[in-house]
């Protein structure tokens, strides 16, 4: 098991955003704490439900990254905003992979 990522809240933000880029769960899994609850559009889940719906996305787009844009930190917490990108090469739900690139963004606090 690798060690468990500490420093400032930005650096563990940061290093939550690269393992996501490098499609890394184990580096991940080291980044968020223990009782980890994600909430994403009305859904709430755990680190097993976020590596599932990473998967899922990275299934659509494996060329996945994520980059990080601006961050707000006081104390212990931060916010940032990212931009997700990849190429279109795998189904997301069904459909036929157009090989076109997506662009989306997103804040994580």
């Amino acid at each position: 098991m690798d060690e468990v990522v500490t420093g400032s809240p930005r650096d563990v933000a940061d290093a939550y955003l690269a393992a996501l880029s490098r499609h890394d769960f184990g580096a991940l899994e080291q980044v968020v704490a223990a009782d980890y609850r994600h909430h994403s559009n009305g859904v709430d889940f755990d680190f097993p439900g976020l590596r599932a719906r990473t998967s899922w996305l990275i299934g659509g787009l494996p060329d996945l990254r994520v980059t990080p844009g601006s961050f707000v930190c006081e104390d212990d917490a931060v916010a940032v905003r990212w931009l997700a990108e990849g190429t279109h090469h795998g189904s997301l739900n069904g459909e036929r992979p157009t090989g076109h690139p997506v662009r989306f963004p997103g804040i994580t606090m």
